[in-house]
C-alpha cells in the first residue's frame, strides 16, 4: 500500500481537518484519539489529554450515564446519539450533540468508542420549563409538533426526526390535514 494511503495517514488527515470534536476512547475510559476540533472544543491539546480518562471531561451528574455507556458497549450496545454537557479545560460547560460509533478489532469485538461532538447553542428565551422540555425532546426518539387553534402546524421537532427525511420546522404553516393527506378535514 502506498505510504500516503495508509489507514493511519487517512485517520490523521480526518482528525486534523474536521471542526467536530472527535475523540476515541477504550472501554476502560482512557482517551486514545483526539482531533484538532476536540482541542478547540474542550481546550486540551492532544498531548495533555491522550491517555487520560474521559471522565475528566464530564460534569459529576453525567458520570453515571457515562459508566452505563461503557458497560453497554462491553455488551455490544452503543447509543448512537445524545445531547449532553461536557467540561472545557477552563471549567465552563459545553453543550454538545454527540454521535458515537463502535471501534472494532479484526474479530469484530468492540474495543472502544469513537465520539463526534458538535457544540449546540444554549436555547435563549422562553421559560425554564420550555427550555427543559426542548432539551428532553432532543434526546427522546420521537417527533413533536404544535398547532394553533386551526390545526395549522406551528412547530415540529424532536430526536425522531433524525431517522426521517423531515427537517425541524419543515411542516410549519401546513395544516394537520395537509400533513396526513386527508381529503376531508
Amino acid at each position: 500500500m502506498p505510504q500516503s494511503s495508509r489507514p493511519e495517514n487517512l485517520l490523521a488527515a480526518i482528525l486534523g481537518s474536521t471542526d467536530d470534536g472527535i475523540l476515541g476512547f477504550a472501554l476502560d475510559g482512557s482517551i486514545q484519539t483526539w482531533s484538532t476540533g476536540a482541542e478547540r472544543l474542550y481546550g486540551y491539546s492532544s498531548e495533555e489529554i491522550t491517555g487520560q480518562p474521559v471522565s475528566r471531561l464530564l460534569p459529576l451528574y453525567e458520570v453515571p450515564a457515562y459508566e452505563h455507556l461503557l458497560e453497554s458497549a462491553k455488551c455490544g450496545e452503543i447509543p448512537c446519539h445524545q445531547v449532553t454537557e461536557r467540561l472545557h479545560k477552563n471549567g465552563s460547560k459545553v453543550r454538545l450533540a454527540l454521535k458515537r460509533v463502535a471501534i472494532r478489532n479484526a474479530a469484530g469485538e468492540i474495543t472502544g468508542i469513537l465520539e463526534s461532538g458538535q457544540t449546540l447553542s444554549w436555547i435563549t428565551g422562553g421559560t425554564a420549563a420550555e427550555t427543559q422540555l426542548r432539551l428532553l425532546m432532543q434526546q427522546m426518539p420521537l417527533i413533536l409538533w404544535t398547532t394553533d387553534m386551526n390545526l395549522r402546524i406551528t412547530s415540529n421537532w424532536g430526536a425522531g426526526l433524525q431517522s426521517t427525511k423531515i427537517k425541524p420546522g419543515e411542516f410549519v404553516g401546513r395544516t394537520i390535514y395537509e400533513y396526513l393527506k386527508c381529503q376531508d378535514p
